[in-house]
């Protein structure tokens, strides 16, 4: 198996490392973590302590995930043709299974929604970026 070139692999690992960012805050807004909690009250320990646990959360899922998937696609041909593939269905396994918990009812307004997935996808785009760019780098 030859080398991918690198701007797939850049734009693989991004995308991947967006989708788990996405993915993370979809889960952490179930388990009661959610970022819109952030703008709500700044007066309790205990919402400002959730706010930045899902904060981080999102954070860290999007830089590990395109690092590892960078990595993963960076080094492709030491591993066989059917781990690629073991890999990319339980890629969307979980995706699938995460887009059913989204499809739930809450009771958090549509507005709040919006900006809470705007700002999980623009953090996830920037440290799915950093994330990239560190595996790369190597």
């Amino acid at each position: 198996m030859r080398e991918l070139p690198r701007l797939l692999i850049f734009c693989t690992a991004v995308t991947c490392g967006i989708l788990i960012a996405l993915a993370a805050h979809i889960v952490s807004a179930r388990i009661g973590l959610d970022v819109s909690i952030a703008g709500m009250s700044f007066a309790g320990g205990g919402n400002r302590l959730k706010s930045a646990l899902a904060w981080w959360l999102v954070a860290g899922s999007a830089f590990a995930g395109s690092f590892i998937a960078a990595l993963l696609l960076k080094h492709a041909s030491a591993f066989p043709s059917f781990v690629h593939w073991l890999a990319v269905g339980g890629f969307v396994v979980a995706l699938a299974a995460v887009g059913r918990a989204a499809s739930e009812q809450t009771n958090v307004t549509s507005t709040s929604l919006l900006i809470s997935g705007l700002a999980a996808f623009g953090l996830g785009t920037i440290m799915a970026l950093c994330g990239t760019y560190f595996a790369m780098r190597s």
